[in-house]
C-alpha cells in the first residue's frame, strides 16, 4: 500500500503550533488525497513513503505515537531539526478553524530554547515475533532507551525522542551501531524487520545473552520468551519461564506436523528444528513409541559377543572361497546382529560393493536351523545368484534349488523369481524358511500388488532386503519395504503419517526411524583403491535436417500442450518428451509422418562409431547404453559395416551369461550393446573401462546403475564415461534436471520414478 503523509498546521494561543499528521492514499495527484483512519505507524513503516515522509514517520514513532490521531505538539515542533523538516515538507496545509478548509502553506515554528538536548542511553534491543506460523520471517527490531516513552525504529536520525517525563533527548549513533551490529549476518529491512534463516534459535540465544529481549504480541500485551534446552539438546524459547514435562512432547508433536511453533492454551513456544534433527532423535523415537508403536524394535540391540564374532570369522575362513574386504566383513557381522535381535533389515550398499557375497557369507555362517533359505530375485538374476553361490561357497553347490514350482526342503537354498513365487504361492506357503532374501526390492514397492502380498504371507526367522538403488523409491515405497521386513513397523508408519503433513518433514522423520535397520555404504567411503571415474559430456551439433525435424516436433508439442484438454497435459507432455528424445538420438525412430522419411545414420550414431574406432585402437573395451532398443539394433548394423565385434543384451535376451562371459574374456569383442532397462542390474563388466551413454534419463539413479557395471570391485583401470548430448535440445535440460535431483539425493528421495508436471514443463520449454 502507498500512503502520503499530510501536515496540517494549527496555531495555539501561546503562539506555539501543533502539526496534525493525516494519512492519505498516494494517488499521484497534486491535490489533497482522501484521508484514511485506523492506520498505525507500523503499517506506515511497511508502506511506500517519500524520504521526507519516512523522516516524519520516525518523529511520530519517537514521540510515542503508534495509532491515529497523530499530533506533533508545539514543544517537539520547536526543535530546529524538526522545524527544518516540517518547513520544507511539500504536503503542508494551514487550518485556521477546527473544521475549516485547508490552504496550502505553513505557520512559523518558534523555538523555545531547548535546541540542545542531551544524548540518551540505550536500555536494550527488542525483537518481536509477529507471524507465529513462520516465526523466523520479518521479526520486528526495536530499540529501547532507558527513559524513552516507547520502542524506537532501528534507524538512527537526528530528531529528538520523548522521555517518560515529557522532556526530550537525542539518539546515540555510536550506541545504536554497537547494538545493531549484533544482528549480523542478518540485515535490517526498510520495514524495520529481519528474517532469520533456518529457524536460527542459536542466533536468538546469542542476542538474549547479550541483553536483547524477545517477545510475541499476546492479546495486546508483551509476552517475553524464555530460553530452554532439554538434556538431549532440543532448544526452544517459550512464554513459560519454567520448564514443564509437557514442553518437549508438545514440541515433538508440532515437529511431526511440520510446524515450527507450539501454541496451546495461551502458551507459545518456538523451537529449533535442527536441534531435533541433530540431537533429539532419541526423544523423538520415545515420543513415537509412546504413541502406540512397537517398543521392541527400538530397544537397545544386543551386541554380538566375542565368541559369536569368532565363530563367524571361523565360518568365513572355512566355507567362503573369497577374501572379504573389511567393510564386507562388517556387513556380515551387522546381518548377524540384526538376526540376533530378530530385526528385518535393508542392505543398501551402493552397486558394485558385493552385496551378493555378503549375503552368501551370512547364510553360510549362521547357526544351522534345519530350515531352507529362500532367495527371491528377478528371473534375469537367478543364474547370477546360482553362479556366485557355487563360486564363493562350494559346499552349497549341490544344495541349490533353482526356480522350483514347489519348494523342496531338502535343499539348503531355494532360488525363485517374483513371478513364479506369485503364481505358486500356495506351495511356497507350506514351507517355513530360515532366511528370506528379497533382491532388487524396488520391484515390490507397491504393497497392493500380488507379488508384495505373496511375500508378506511367508514365514521366516529373518528377512533381508537388498537394493543398491533406494534413491529411486518414494518415502511411502521405502515404508512398504520395511513393513514387509517387520510388520510391526506398520504402527510406526501410521503414527507419523497421521502426524506429519509436511512432505520434507515426513521424509526426515522416516529416515531417522528407519535408519537403525539400514546399512548403506558408498564406493567413495569404502573403496579407496578403486580407480578414478571421469564423466564428460560430448556436445554434438545436429545436422540441418535433424534440427528441422526436432524444431517441428517441439512446435507441435508446445501447441498440443497449450490447447490440451484438462487432465491430459501430462500425457501429452510425456509423449512429446519421448519424441524429442528420439529425434536427438536417431530421427529414424520417429513415425515417417514426422521424420519426413529419414532413414540414415544420425549425427550421434556416426559420432559414437568414430569414438568406438578410437577406443579399439587404444585397446579399450566399451559399454554402449541406450534406453531405446531400436537404436541399439541400428547400431548393430553400423558396427557390422565398420567390422567392429560386439555382443548385446536386451530385455528379451534369455541367456544373459553367455554375452557377459564372451565380453569379459574375449579380446576380439570390444563393444557391449546394452539397453538401460535390461542391463541396469546384476552385471559385472569390469573388462570395460569406457562407457558411452547414447541417451540419458532425468533420474540420476538410472545413470548410476549403468556406470556401476564397469566402475566396481575388480576394475583396475580409470573409467571414462561419455554422455552424448545434442546442443540446444531437451537433452541439455535433462542434465539440468539430473543435477537438481542429485542435489537432494537421499535414500528417502521422494518421487524418484515420476516426473512432476513442473519438471515436464521445464524439459519442454
Amino acid at each position: 500500500m502507498e500512503y502520503r503523509l499530510v501536515c496540517i498546521y494549527q496555531k495555539k494561543a501561546d503562539d506555539l503550533v501543533d502539526v496534525r499528521v493525516e494519512v492519505g492514499h498516494e494517488t499521484g495527484s497534486r491535490g489533497i488525497p482522501p484521508f484514511v483512519r485506523k492506520v498505525s505507524t507500523d503499517e506506515l513503516l511497511e508502506s511506500s513513503l517519500s524520504v521526507d515522509g519516512r523522516a516524519l514517520l520516525y518523529i511520530l514513532n519517537q514521540n510515542g505515537l503508534e495509532v491515529q490521531p497523530f499530533v506533533l505538539n508545539g514543544d517537539i515542533c520547536s526543535f530546529p531539526s524538526v522545524s527544518a523538516l516540517l518547513s520544507s515538507y511539500p504536503w503542508s496545509y494551514v487550518q485556521t478553524k477546527r473544521y475549516g478548509s485547508l490552504k496550502k502553506g505553513t505557520y512559523t515554528l518558534y523555538s523555545i530554547g531547548r535546541q540542545n538536548p542531551e544524548q540518551g542511553a540505550i536500555d536494550y534491543g527488542e525483537l518481536t515475533i509477529i507471524d507465529l506460523t513462520h516465526w523466523n520471517r520479518k521479526i520486528d527490531v526495536r530499540i529501547k532507551y532507558k527513559d524513552g516513552c516507547g520502542l524506537l525504529y532501528p534507524f538512527y536520525n537526528p530528531y529528538p525522542y520523548k522521555t517518560d517525563d515529557g522532556s526530550f533527548k537525542l539518539r546515540s549513533a555510536d550506541e545504536e551501531n554497537r547494538l545493531l551490529s549484533m544482528l549480523q549476518p542478518y540485515k535490517i529491512a526498510d520495514d524495520g524487520t529481519i528474517s532469520v534463516k533456518d529457524n536460527d534459535i542459536d542466533f536468538l540465544y546469542s542476542l538474549r545473552n547479550a541483553g536483547w529481549r524477545i517477545r510475541v504480541p499476546r492479546q495486546g500485551n508483551r509476552a517475553y520468551l524464555h530460553f530452554h534446552q532439554s538434556s538431549s539438546g532440543i532448544k526452544w524459547f517459550s512464554t513459560e519461564a519454567e520448564d514443564t514435562d509437557d514442553n518437549v512432547a508438545n514440541i515433538l508433536q508440532a515437529y511431526l506436523k511440520g510446524r515450527n511453533y507450539v501454541e496451546l492454551e495461551g502458551k507459545f513456544a518456538i523451537y529449533d528444528t535442527k536441534s531435533i534433527e541433530k540431537s533429539g532423535a532419541a526423544e523423538l523415537t520415545e515420543y513415537i513409541k509412546s504413541s502406540g508403536s512397537p517398543l521392541s524394535l527400538y530397544e537397545e540391540p544386543s551386541r554380538l559377543s566375542a565368541a559369536e564374532k569368532s565363530a563367524i570369522e571361523a565360518g568365513l575362513s572355512e566355507k567362503i572361497e573369497a577374501t572379504l574386504r573389511p567393510y564386507q566383513k562388517e556387513g556380515v557381522l551387522w546381518l548377524a546382529e540384526m538376526r540376533k535381535n530378530r530385526r528385518g533389515c535393508l542392505l543398501a550398499d551402493e552397486m558394485g560393493l558385493g552385496k551378493t557375497l555378503q549375503i552368501i557369507s551370512h547364510l553360510a555362517t549362521i547357526e544351522e536351523s534345519g530350515l531352507p533359505h529362500l532367495i527371491i530375485a528377478p528371473t534375469s538374476l537367478l543364474s547370477n545368484w546360482e553362479r556366485e553361490i557355487r563360486r564363493f561357497c562350494p559346499s552349497l553347490s549341490d544344495a541349490i534349488q533353482v526356480q522350483p514350482l514347489k519348494p523342496d526342503c531338502n535343499y539348503k537354498i531355494i532360488l525363485v523369481s517374483y513371478d513364479i513365487l506369485r503364481i505358486h504361492i500356495e506351495d511356497f506357503l507350506n514351507v517355513d524358511y530360515d532366511t528370506i532374501v528379497i533382491d532388487e526390492a524396488q520391484i515390490i514397492k507397491n504393497r497392493q500388488t500380488k507379488k508384495y502380498l505373496s511375500i508378506a504371507k511367508l514365514s521366516s526367522i529373518q528377512r533381508i532386503i537388498l537394493t543398491g538403488t533406494p534413491i529411486e523409491n518414494s518415502v511411502d515405497e521405502i515404508w512398504s519395504h520395511f513393513m514387509l521386513l517387520s510388520p510391526e513397523l506398520s504402527k510406526v508408519y501410521a503414527a507419523i503419517r497421521n502426524e506429519s503433513t509436511d512432505a520434507d518433514r515426513f521424509a526426515l522423520i522416516s529416515s531417522k526411524l528407519l535408519s537403525p535397520f539400514i546399512l548403506r555404504r558408498t564406493k567413495e567411503e569404502v573403496l579407496g583403491e578403486l580407480p578414478p571415474r571421469t564423466v564428460k559430456n560430448i556436445y554434438l551439433e545436429m545436422s540441418d535436417k535433424e534440427r528441422a525435424i526436432y524444431e517441428n516436433i517441439h512446435r507441435m508439442v508446445s501447441t498440443a500442450i497449450s490447447f490440451g484438454i484438462s487432465g491430459r497435459v501430462s500425457s501429452i507432455a510425456l509423449e512429446g518428451l519421448l519424441r524429442l528424445r528420439q529425434a536427438c538420438v536417431s530421427p529414424s525412430l520417429l513415425p515417417e509422418s514426422i521424420n519426413g522419411n529419414y532413414h540414415e545414420p544420425s549425427t550421434k550414431q556416426l559420432a559414437v562409431v568414430s569414438l568406438l574406432n578410437q577406443f579399439i585402437k587404444e585397446k579399450r573395451k566399451t559399454l554402449l547404453f541406450s534406453q531405446f532398443t531400436s537404436v541399439l539394433h541400428e547400431m548393430e548394423t553400423l558396427l557390422n559395416e565398420a567390422n567392429i565385434r560386439y555382443v548385446a543384451l536386451y530385455g528379451d535376451t534369455r541367456d544373459r551369461s553367455t554375452p557377459v562371459s564372451k565380453f569379459q574374456t574375449s579380446s576380439e569383442i570390444s563393444v557391449f550393446l546394452i539397453s538401460l532397462k535390461a542391463g541396469g542390474v546384476g552385471l559385472n563388466l569390469t573388462a570395460a573401462d569406457r562407457v558411452i551413454m547414447m541417451d540419458d534419463w532425468w533420474n540420476p539413479a538410472v545413470e548410476e546403475q549403468a556406470f556401476a557395471r564397469s566402475h566396481r570391485i575388480g576394475q583396475k583401470n580409470p573409467v571414462l564415461i561419455l554422455r552424448m548430448i545434442c546442443r540446444d535440445t531437451v537433452e541439455e535440460k535433462i542434465l539440468l534436471l539430473q543435477d537438481k535431483k542429485k542435489h537432494a539425493a537421499d535414500i528417502f528421495e521422494r518421487g524418484g520414478e515420476k516426473l512432476s508436471l513442473e519438471d515436464l514443463r521445464m524439459l519442454l520449454s
